[in-house]
């Protein structure tokens, strides 16, 4: 729980990963491993706001979909990600996010 925000301008794709990064992905290591399946086509990092306590996590949080339900610690949008990555693309500055 704690403060943080999103920055739209911090959305990555997919899409644009180098083909290198996502022949990594396929066997499980590099930027965005497990792929698609694991991440969906789109995530934002998630920022930590000064004074969050965040136990033994130091950030690399991410905002997400993916083909199945749940996260291993980030906020998985699931079945919403084209709708909540194309309405947070549309904001041109960045986002406070409350978890409680």
């Amino acid at each position: 729980s704690g403060n943080y925000s999103v920055n739209p301008q911090q959305i990555q794709r997919w899409n644009d990963l180098p083909f290198r990064q996502k022949v990594y992905a396929y066997f499980g290591r590099g930027e965005w491993r497990g792929g698609t399946t694991a991440w969906g086509h789109t995530r934002v990092p998630i920022e930590i706001s000064p004074g969050t306590y965040t136990g033994q996590r130091t950030g690399n949080f991410f905002i997400h979909g993916g083909a199945f339900p749940g996260s291993a610690g980030c906020i998985d949008v699931g079945a919403n990600e084209a709708s909540f990555f194309g309405y947070l693309s549309g904001q041109n500055s960045s986002i406070p996010l409350t978890v409680q």
